[in-house]
């Protein structure tokens, strides 16, 4: 008779469930381990990537820095020019234009007949005195009267004869003040 040995304990069926609960939470402790190892290496490249981004962010901002820095000077000239380029605007624009006032005082004397211009002096603020020869007076009110059309042109402003004398067989002296209203020495084409 051949009995059998059986070497292997009997395993019931409470211990069995014990080792199949065992593995059970043996799986899930790994699976859980390997979970929060699985979110520290996240956060752990999470960090890395946002160190590499602000190190990148801090060079890119300090290249834009150190090119700001090297464009001050350019900046600094162009506002004194811009300064400038105002300041001359603003001159010319408020300037007696002497040629044009002595343009227009010898077209009016041409247009009156035989005047002759003897001296014009103009002043820094539009104040024009001009003095002359003519041969008659019937000349004089012709030259005073295209001054007056010039003053309703907006040429000339404020026409006062400051002078007129005459010598026995000479012709007539005169000396005219008036204002030159025309101002800037450049166009206003705006």
């Amino acid at each position: 008779m051949a009995q059998s040995i059986n070497l292997l304990p009997r395993i019931t069926e409470a211990q069995a469930r014990k080792e199949v609960y065992k593995k059970k939470i043996n799986i899930t402790s790994i699976a859980a381990l390997l979970a929060v190892a699985l979110i520290f290496l996240s956060l752990f490249a999470y960090q890395l990537f946002l160190q590499t981004s602000r190190s990148r962010v801090d060079r890119q901002s300090q290249n834009i820095e150190e090119e700001i820095s090297s464009q001050k000077e350019k900046e600094i000239s162009q506002r004194a020019l811009i300064d400038k380029l105002d300041q001359i605007d603003s001159l010319l624009g408020s300037a007696i234009p002497n040629a044009s006032a002595v343009a227009n005082i010898s077209d009016i004397a041409k247009k009156s007949g035989n005047i002759s211009i003897s001296q014009v002096s103009i002043q820094s603020d539009g104040d024009v005195t001009f003095g002359g020869v003519a041969t008659d007076s019937k000349k004089i009110e012709k030259l005073i009267n295209e001054l007056i059309s010039s003053e309703e042109r907006g040429i000339f402003g404020a026409i006062t004869l400051q002078n007129l004398s005459r010598e026995e067989d000479e012709p007539y002296n005169f000396t005219i003040t008036m204002d030159f209203l025309l101002k800037g020495l450049k166009s206003n084409e705006n």
